[in-house]
């Protein structure tokens, strides 16, 4: 979760210095350049409500694993990507990743210790997660100076494999009801339907307020 967590953080705020490689790497105009960032933070941010609930009913640790490989992969996507409207798709499987890995990550991390312990076991991965937060435009600029933008992305394919393994050897508790019973319990049509009413309209609200100038 730790690991996670910092990952996500990172990728939050270590583009803002690069944006303008970025936009000359890959021709883009400046009005399109900072949906980089915008897609990320709006997919993670419109997503968590739904990951929490999804983490419920399939298992948390399975999502955990789930939200670290797209996150990965996600990344890989975007350190390979051909043009901007790609990486800005990249970006938001990225983004959804991060909705899976954090909330259900500090679920998890609360349910697999004591009530003492579990303060600090989230204390301490949150406070890795603020870490990335702080030096995340630093780390995002040096690389993007030194090795390419592309390295900010590259960085994380590492640390979501040793993240998913961590994930999969841990002890297994807090992990809620079975993935089985979650299956059987289900969400219903209208459980689903919420799901997807809470994400999409504050997702698209936030686009028209994002692109309104524009339009």
């Amino acid at each position: 979760m730790a690991i996670g967590g910092f990952c996500v953080q990172l990728d939050a705020f270590a583009l803002n210095m690069a944006l303008p490689v970025i936009r000359r790497d890959l021709h883009a105009s400046a009005a399109a350049g900072p949906w980089v960032i915008s897609a990320y933070l709006l997919a993670a941010g419109a997503l968590m409500p739904a990951a929490g609930r999804l983490a419920d009913v399939f298992g948390r640790r399975r999502l955990l694993v789930l939200g670290l490989a797209l996150f990965g992969g996600a990344s890989a996507a975007c350190a390979l990507t051909p043009s901007l409207p790609f990486l800005v798709v990249a970006r938001v499987a990225q983004g959804a990743g991060g909705a899976l890995v954090m909330p259900v990550g500090l679920a998890l991390l609360t349910r697999s210790f004591p009530p003492g312990r579990a303060r600090l076991a989230t204390g301490h991965a949150l406070g890795l997660a603020g870490l990335a937060t702080a030096c995340g435009p630093f780390v995002g600029g040096a690389l993007a100076d030194a090795l390419s933008w592309r390295a900010v992305f590259w960085a994380n394919v590492p640390l979501c494999g040793a993240a998913m393994l961590c994930a999969r050897r841990a002890p297994r508790s807090g992990d809620g009801r079975s993935a089985r019973e979650g299956r059987r319990e289900g969400m219903g049509r209208r459980g689903w339907g919420a799901l997807v009413l809470g994400t999409g309209v504050p997702a698209c609200l936030a686009v028209a307020v994002e692109s309104a100038g524009t339009w």
